[in-house]
């Protein structure tokens, strides 16, 4: 999924009145917690997107990247203080990190240390 298609996504499933640029840093945000707590534990890397382009992709790829989307809409939750919504979402979101991080870790091989 693109950078671009997940804001649009978004906008298109929650109306609400959060600003592009923060929902581009949340974004770079979770793209940067994958990158950091999955990518790099791993041989054969793929490199960090760059968010100058919007029509980059971003790093989970289909049918894992709708973990991009529920994370924002929960970010959006949290900060217009709807504490159920936003625990709703993170429980989805979460469930949708693990099973991409279980995907990931099935189909990658681990970084070996070197003694």
């Amino acid at each position: 999924m693109k950078i671009r298609e997940v804001i649009t996504q978004v906008d298109d499933l929650y109306a609400n009145a959060m600003t592009e640029e923060d929902k581009l840093q949340w974004l770079e945000n979770i793209e940067n917690k994958i990158y950091k707590e999955i990518v790099l534990t791993h041989e054969d890397q793929v490199p960090m997107t760059d968010f100058s382009d919007d029509d980059n992709t971003l790093i989970a790829p289909t049918p894992y990247d709708s973990l991009y989307i529920n994370y924002i809409i929960a970010k959006i939750h949290q900060y217009t203080n709807e504490t159920v919504r936003y625990n709703n979402a993170m429980i989805i979101f979460n469930q949708q990190y693990q099973e991409f991080a279980n995907w990931y870790n099935r189909t990658k091989l681990p970084l070996t240390k070197e003694r």
